[in-house]
């Protein structure tokens, strides 16, 4: 009996020797991934739970709304994660799992104007603890695991340029580079009546100039102050015409521009121009000109806006 009991004390010190000869007192995980996307981007879909809605891992998708002071959780293989700082600087993700609770550092960290490197790092202290260090090395080992293929799915979101600004934005190269023009200022948002009176306008002394139309009437409106509304409506011609009072003709600069294809009313228009405004600050371009609206569909005939195609447009250094 006293021979069991020293080989079951031996083998219980033998063990106790490896977890503090193999299990350190502090494990470090930490996965890095590169990413084609600004690093601006980057860090909104990191920082914000909103974000995280969109490119979390969908086979095992599952959140929490927040309750109070909760935090709105993640889950991931039965682990949850959580953002619990949204200041500038690393973002601060909480992860639990079965019943223990390690902080986590995401940090964006820019390359290019287009790319940057996601650097994600969780520290466990085990303790001194023998059977904590065990459950904690387990636990390492699954939360590497769940690290990996979170990034995966983030950098996969990421790659996918649509993905990016809730609208797909090309760059593209001026081809309309004569238009003839007229301006009007209103003390209201301009109608759709109102507007299709001032494109007939243009439509007609154009064809009384004998010129071809050469793409769909162009529109562009700018609230000048609390109480007028500057509205310019231009027609794309192929060769340039003389001005009078009404109409004048301007010449394009053959550059480059942001081009988008919008379905929707003033709302969804509205959206996609603001969506093209963050994309040129976070590429840091130059608009050299105003943006436009191309009116592919005529608003007069379809009266139902959920209808209207629009091609917007913002022209960029």
């Amino acid at each position: 009996m006293k021979k069991w009991f020293i080989a079951f004390l031996v083998v219980i010190i033998i063990v106790a020797v490896s977890v503090y000869l193999f299990i350190p007192g502090k494990i470090e995980i930490a996965r890095t991934a590169y990413v084609n996307a600004p690093p601006d981007v980057a860090y909104r879909n990191v920082s914000q739970e909103s974000g995280w809605k969109r490119w979390w891992p969908a086979e095992n998708y599952a959140y929490k709304e927040p309750r109070a002071t909760q935090r709105e959780e993640f889950v991931y293989d039965d682990i949850k994660y959580a953002v619990t700082s949204h200041s500038l600087g690393p973002v601060e993700i909480h992860i639990t799992t079965n019943g223990s609770e390690f902080g986590s550092t995401l940090l964006v960290i820019p390359l290019k104007k287009d790319s940057a490197v996601l650097h994600w790092k969780c520290i466990i202290e085990t303790g001194n603890n023998p059977i904590q260090k065990i459950k904690y090395y387990g636990e390492s080992k699954k939360i590497e695991r769940g690290m990996n293929n979170i990034l995966d799915s983030l950098q996969s979101f990421l790659g996918r340029k649509e993905n990016l600004y809730n609208i797909l934005i090309e760059r593209a190269k001026v081809t309309d580079t004569i238009l003839v023009t007229s301006k009007i200022t209103l003390d209201h948002y301009p109608t759709t009546a109102e507007v299709y009176n001032e494109i007939n306008k243009l439509k007609q002394y154009i064809s009384s100039q004998g010129v071809k139309e050469t793409n769909y009437p162009m529109l562009h409106v700018l609230k000048s102050d609390s109480n007028h509304y500057e509205t310019m409506v231009a027609i794309p011609v192929s060769r340039r015409i003389e001005n009078n009072v009404d109409f004048v003709s301007k010449r394009m600069v053959p550059g480059n521009i942001l081009v988008a294809r919008v379905r929707g009313g003033r709302h969804s228009i509205e959206k996609a121009f603001a969506e093209m405004e963050t994309y040129v600050k976070d590429h840091e371009l130059i608009p050299p000109a105003i943006p436009f609206e191309s009116l592919e569909t005529d608003r007069l005939k379809e009266p139902d806006t959920t209808k209207w195609i629009t091609r917007i447009y913002f022209p960029i250094l």
